[in-house]
């Protein structure tokens, strides 16, 4: 049927729909508020990263969801090694240990998966799993092992399988020892299976160790500095100190150490602070000593000391005594260091990590009213625990509904969003808190919508409220 002249074509109006919108004008953006801008974002990634879980929640069936969990567990490990319960920064770390050598980083993550698979055979604790606490041993064991070995890497590879699950069992048993002093495991187990494998390997022809990487040839005779060349020792100094923090990981260069300590404060700035300061202050209280030179810019003489700060960060509540405290467990460290270093060298043994769990350890049993040591269940990072007292009432456990309660007597709850002050906002928060017929959920929107809160605090409140939720699911 042919169309009239005055009829419009019915494609008109689509064609005018498809015309293009006009552009929106870019506007430039300042130096500042591109430095607002990085700070929200890294904000947003640092605490310890529970919402990249969140996707997985409505999962009832155990075994897919852990299935879908296991590589956040596998990165969380990485970070576990110095205190950072994040999978962000986890990947940081094994991309740097990978750049250091590639070898290196593959051994690495194959042992990670192994002992954390293991841990899960041998049931292992499901928080222990999803924190990452059962194979950052692995990690450091499989770097170690990578570093001193002199065997082909074919054999490498299978005493790292091996290795990796041997150092699960060690760390269950050492666990139950520890737990009646109620004292964290540290890196006993890798230090346990490490001299475990620098001395069986004596005996076996095929899997031997590079006795100068096991006990490098430094001497501690004092080496005096002329005082023409004091900016160049401070710029070597503070080089060693960035590569002290990457000794953690057996990485021995510059930026691949950069790398590592931007993932710690990807984390928590506190942290990174304390793993450089340690690292810093333990080489310049070796250098004191008499420490030569080439060990203390290898960082050999800091990674102990970085480990120790960190660790005391990360246990007790951050406070300025606690600095004090800080800087005596650095000197103790590096005082065992020095020991153990020249025992453990007549039988051609590496000091791995000891002096800092002996250190960490002293302290950790020390008990003050100006240091107060925080409980395992409210580990996170310390930005969190500085934060914590101004809200710390509204994470304790809220009193069970009474189902016998009229309708009248039950308090009802006002959501108060971002708007509001940040003394308000908490003490409303508080109030949904005690509430007894306020929901999950409600709760949850409201930790949300607050901007006043950081990112780790919010992880914090997050994860209190999961639990929470899985006590009253039971």
């Amino acid at each position: 049927m042919p169309v009239p002249d005055s009829a419009e074509p019915p494609c008109d109006g689509i064609l005018e729909a498809a015309q293009p919108l006009p552009a929106k004008p870019i506007t430039a953006v300042g130096p500042r508020e591109a430095v607002a801008r990085l700070w929200a974002a890294l904000q947003s990634l640092d605490g310890e990263l529970r919402l990249q879980q969140r996707p997985f929640d409505h999962l009832e069936k155990l075994r897919p969801k852990h299935a879908l969990e296991f590589p956040f567990w596998v990165l969380r490990g990485a970070g576990q090694v110095v205190f950072l319960n994040n999978p962000l920064s986890g990947a940081l770390i094994l991309a740097a240990i990978t750049w250091e050598q590639w070898f290196m980083g593959l051994c690495g993550i194959l042992a990670l998966v192994i002992s954390t698979a293991f841990g899960v055979l041998l049931d292992c604790d499901l928080p222990a799993l999803r924190n990452g606490l059962i194979g950052y041993n692995a990690l450091i064991l499989a770097e170690g092992m990578v570093v001193f070995s002199a065997a082909p890497q074919w054999v490498i590879v299978i005493q790292v399988v091996l290795c990796s699950c041997a150092v699960v069992a060690v760390l269950r048993a050492w666990a139950r020892l520890a737990t009646t002093w109620e004292l964290p495991a540290l890196t006993v187990p890798f230090n346990v299976m490490l001299l475990t494998f620098v001395a069986a390997s004596v005996q076996y022809t095929h899997a031997p160790v590079d006795p100068s990487k096991v006990v490098p040839t430094v001497s501690y005779a004092a080496e005096l500095v002329p005082l023409g060349d004091v900016h160049w020792t401070a710029v070597k100094l503070l080089k060693g100190a960035v590569i002290g923090v990457g000794q953690v990981f057996f990485v021995a260069t510059l930026w691949p150490s950069v790398l590592i300590l931007t993932a710690s404060v990807v984390c928590s700035r506190v942290l990174g602070l304390a793993l450089l300061g340690g690292s810093l202050c333990g080489s310049l209280m070796a250098v004191s000593m008499g420490v030569a030179k080439a060990a203390v810019y290898a960082g050999l003489s800091g990674y102990n000391s970085s480990l120790t700060a960190a660790a005391v960060m990360f246990f007790f509540m951050p406070s300025l005594p606690l600095v004090a405290l800080c800087l005596f467990a650095v000197m103790l460290t590096v005082l065992f260091d020095g020991a153990l270093g020249v025992l453990l060298s007549h039988f051609g043994l590496p000091t791995g990590t000891l002096p800092f769990c002996i250190g960490t350890t002293i302290i950790l049993l020390q008990t003050t009213r100006w240091c107060k040591r925080l409980p395992r269940e409210d580990l996170s990072t310390p930005e969190a625990h500085i934060h914590a007292p101004k809200w710390l009432s509204c994470c304790k456990r809220r009193p069970r509904a009474a189902a016998d309660l009229p309708p009248t007597q039950r308090p009802t709850v006002e959501l108060q969003l971002a708007t509001d002050p940040k003394e308000v906002l908490h003490r409303s928060l508080e109030e949904a808190y005690n509430a007894p017929n306020v929901e999950i959920d409600t709760l949850r929107a409201l930790v949300a919508h607050d901007a006043t809160l950081s990112g780790s605090d919010k992880d914090l409140l997050l994860r209190s409220l999961e639990e929470e939720q899985s006590l009253d699911d039971l």
